[in-house]
């Protein structure tokens, strides 16, 4: 009797800390919201960096949105990953904004264009970058880990974008 009062008493406290634990294999709201975001964003940086790619007359202009676009649609099959790891369904569409942003700037030619481009990439890697360190703040140590070890793909897209910024100002 002794022993079976003693194992129910460890399963009322054992169970009792797994509510208090926690959930590293939950995501939050903020985790879900962040995820979003970023996928997004990377999106739209894609679809701006294919319009440039394709549009542009400027090399480096090209090179720049080619090297952007190789980077992101990395992160982007890995958000998906992550998406599926954690049964995360949500829209993947662009917003009417992103639309808007890349309508205007397909009617763009030349130097405008290209400068137009920039200042947009210089735009969106600095809000990547603010989402990305939201992400890298998570509980969820998958979301914390990759976030965290993707800052710096972003900050070089961000310094690639602002050195390109000043190059064509000239």
């Amino acid at each position: 009797m002794k022993n079976l009062l003693a194992v129910l008493i460890a399963s009322v406290v054992m169970f009792s800390f797994v509510g208090l634990a926690p959930a590293a294999d939950k995501l939050s709201k903020d985790d879900k919201d962040t995820i979003k975001d970023a996928m997004r964003n990377l999106q739209a940086v894609a679809a701006e960096c294919r319009l440039a790619r394709d549009h542009t007359e400027n090399d480096r202009v090209q090179s720049m949105a080619s090297k952007i676009l190789g980077g992101d649609d990395k992160m982007i099959e890995q958000i998906h990953d992550l998406r599926k790891k954690y049964d995360l369904e949500f829209d993947t569409s662009p917003s009417n904004p992103d639309i808007k942003d890349r309508r205007g700037l397909d009617k763009l030619e030349g130097k405008k264009f290209d400068r137009e481009f920039v200042d947009t990439m210089v735009q969106q890697n600095e809000e990547l970058l603010k989402i990305f360190k939201n992400g890298a703040k998570s509980e969820n140590s998958d979301v914390r880990d990759w976030f965290d070890k993707k800052q710096d793909a972003i900050r070089d897209h961000l310094d690639m974008a602002k050195k390109m910024q000043h190059d064509l100002k000239d």
